[in-house]
């Protein structure tokens, strides 16, 4: 357990301000979803049977407002989750072919295609 706690802070370590920022995006996200039920509720119990129009247009303007920009927070959070999984998931593909191809007696025809890639073997040198 903590070698694998271990091993996913390291292959997420270059994205750690990335990883808190989706973080704190989607609390933000949540937290502007908190006064919608006691606006609404508001509106129920107060404006609409006091028949106050105009609080009732605002309620619903805040309302909306509110959706909207926690729409907007959660499309940016999961713009950064998307690119933090794929980065990820490439270094990790990347290691493991580092890896695999530094095993003696591999390499060949597979390492031409990790070279267009980039992907060199440990040493530095191409992998085919």
């Amino acid at each position: 357990m903590a070698s694998t706690r271990a091993h996913l802070l390291s292959t997420t370590a270059p994205y750690r301000g990335r990883i808190v920022a989706a973080t704190i995006l989607s609390i933000l996200q949540a937290l502007f979803l908190l006064p919608v039920p006691l606006l609404l509720g508001y509106a129920f119990d107060t404006a609409l049977p006091d028949e106050r129009k105009g609080l009732v247009v605002g309620i619903a303007a805040a309302t909306a407002a509110a959706v909207a920009v926690s729409g907007i927070t959660q499309v940016a959070s999961m713009n950064l989750q998307i690119g933090i999984a794929t980065r990820v998931g490439k270094d990790v593909r990347v290691a493991l072919y580092r890896r695999l191809f530094d095993a003696p007696g591999v390499g060949g025809r597979f390492g031409v295609d990790l070279n267009a890639l980039g992907v060199r073997r440990a040493d530095g040198q191409d992998t085919a």
